[in-house]
């Protein structure tokens, strides 16, 4: 899933599916909605806009800019370390509270729903928080990997927080690191004195499919292919043309890739190329480079033995790649992998495909 942050229009990244989008509403410390980044930011949001650093700031939880995805949420660890950037990080600030009531405080962090939220502490320093994305990273108490750490899931009446086990040195910020398992969901800090909750600082959550910030181009009937998921040309919703840098990127997937490894492969190249900074536009092309594919026996695996019929229908689709990509805006970049290579190879030398730049 991916991050749309409480700030109006900021892509934070995830899933190899969904995308949690942080809603791009949000309430005033006056209880009063808000949409837009300049209302956020002149009540209680501070901003900035660098790859380790915080991105903005809800009462003493601070996002920071990536996600986590939710396809993989049928469970309660991280899978994995392709799982790690679909988890989102947030800084915890517990100190002020502690310095002002000492150990009479005590504090709780709760979800919308049953089970629809799911964190771990993770010891690393909140102004290099992007690390989880690229470093290895381990729990902060336990010393567990990232990629393996278990997950504690948040509960509508709230789950007490000890700060020993969740922040730093002296009481610094921690940094947790959270997985969703449902949509539309809050995840709210309770600061309680006793059995009374004095202060409650919530941070509005919404998910979304990550494939709602991409185009999806299905071809595979250009050589008499069927099945897969219809293009959808439009403008994406969750990111408009308008924030993107005027370029295009095409990607077109390789031989022996069904409609739904296609999905897969898309969601993932784009999360890829949005995580190294990446503000363009991105369409992915689905063709039928799986003719006789079939599953192996005992096995998840797909094979396609007659590779030389793939290789006419990359040929055969050419021409359709080419007139989609006439009706694509802005600057037009080509990514191919595999056989994919033959396609675009034969649009732009045999068709006249029109494209800046080609990566293969």
């Amino acid at each position: 899933m991916f991050c749309r942050g409480c700030i109006k229009h900021n892509k934070i990244t995830g899933a190899n599916d969904d995308l949690i989008v942080l809603g791009s509403y949000a309430y005033d410390k006056f209880g009063n909605s808000v949409e837009t980044i300049d209302v956020l930011c002149n009540t209680i949001f501070h901003t900035y806009d660098s790859f380790d650093n915080i991105l903005s700031e809800w009462g003493t939880i601070y996002l920071v800019r990536y996600a986590y995805n939710a396809r993989n949420a049928d469970d309660s660890i991280v899978n994995g370390r392709y799982d790690l950037i679909n988890l989102f990080a947030a800084r915890l600030d517990l100190k002020p509270f502690i310095d002002a009531w000492g150990s009479s405080v005590k504090f709780e962090l709760s979800a919308y729903g049953e089970d629809t939220m799911r964190y771990c502490a993770v010891d690393v320093n909140p102004n290099e928080a992007g690390k989880i994305y690229t470093d290895d990273t381990f729990t902060r108490n336990a010393n567990v990997p990232l990629h393996s750490a278990p997950l504690t899931s948040l509960q509508y009446d709230g789950i007490s927080i000890d700060p020993s086990e969740l922040l730093g040195e002296g009481n610094a910020p921690g940094v947790l690191a959270f997985e969703a398992a449902a949509s539309h969901e809050n995840v709210t800090l309770g600061v309680k004195l006793g059995d009374e909750t004095i202060l409650s600082f919530p941070m509005p959550i919404s998910i979304s499919s990550v494939r709602d910030m991409y185009r999806w181009l299905n071809i595979r009937s250009a050589c008499g292919g069927t099945g897969g998921e219809s293009s959808r040309l439009y403008e994406p919703w969750n990111l408009p043309d308008e924030e993107c840098d005027g370029r295009h990127f095409v990607f077109v997937h390789g031989y022996n890739v069904s409609p739904v490894g296609a999905r897969d492969w898309a969601t993932q190249m784009f999360k890829r190329l949005r995580l190294s900074g990446s503000k363009s536009m991105f369409t992915a092309v689905n063709w039928k480079g799986d003719e006789s594919q079939f599953s192996l026996m005992f096995s998840d695996k797909q094979i396609s033995p007659d590779y030389y019929v793939n290789v006419k229908n990359a040929f055969m689709t050419a021409p359709a790649l080419v007139q989609a990509c006439r009706d694509l805006p802005g600057e037009k970049i080509m990514l191919a992998h595999s056989l994919g290579n033959m396609l675009v190879s034969s649009a732009a030398k045999d068709h006249g495909l029109d494209y800046s730049k080609y990566y293969m």
